[in-house]
C-alpha cells in the first residue's frame, strides 16, 4: 500500500532532496522521527500496518 509510505528528510530540511537524504518510512515510523511526533496514523493504517509488518517479518526501531 503506497499510501502507508512516507519519505523522511534526514536533515530536516524538507527543500533537500539529495538521495543520501531521504529515507523511505512507513507512517508510524516517520512519526516517530523527532519533530514528527504529532503526525497523525488512523487506526485503519496502523493494523495493516502492523499486518504487513507480521507478513514480512520486519521489525520497526
Amino acid at each position: 500500500m503506497k499510501a502507508l509510505l512516507h519519505t523522511h528528510h534526514v536533515n530536516g530540511i524538507k527543500t533537500d532532496s539529495r538521495p543520501e537524504n531521504l529515507h523511505t518510512l512507513c507512517m508510524t515510523c516517520h512519526g516517530r522521527m523527532p519533530g514528527h511526533q504529532t503526525m497523525y496514523v488512523s487506526p485503519e493504517h496502523r493494523v495493516a500496518l502492523d499486518a504487513l509488518r507480521k507478513e514480512q517479518a520486519i521489525v520497526c526501531e
